[in-house]
């Protein structure tokens, strides 16, 4: 099913997912001011936890890109260049960090987003 949203404003829903998935990475991590930030959220979840999360995270990011149009290239591209913008944004923010994993599991999130696209958005035969 293609997205129902005509011109520039099918792009909407992919960046406005973006932008919540850098609100939570700006999000500080276990440091000495947790407890008075939304990092203490965060820190009850143990690190392998938020590590997975990055597959369904990315997933449904590739699977927007894709609904909204990019071709599975273009979306998995689009996808990448965030995992890794972000990656290098969580080093600046206290108790963050960007790692080689995530990045692997974003990609893994995004090949099964975009897999999962082209499966449901199969022509009929």
């Amino acid at each position: 099913m293609k997205s129902p949203r005509p011109g520039a404003a099918r792009w909407i829903p992919p960046v406005a997912y973006s932008l919540l998935l850098f609100g939570l990475s700006s999000i500080p991590g276990a440091t000495d001011d947790a407890d008075r930030s939304l990092g203490r959220l965060l820190v009850w979840m143990p690190p392998a936890v938020q590590n997975v999360l990055h597959v369904p995270q990315y997933a449904l990011l590739s699977w927007l890109w894709s609904r909204a149009g990019a071709t599975p290239v273009v979306a998995a591209l689009l996808s990448i260049a965030y995992a890794v913008f972000e990656e290098i944004y969580q080093r600046s923010v206290p108790g963050r960090y960007g790692s080689w994993t995530d990045l692997v599991l974003d990609g893994v999130g995004i090949a099964i987003g975009i897999l999962v696209y082209r499966r449901w958005n199969r022509p009929a035969s």
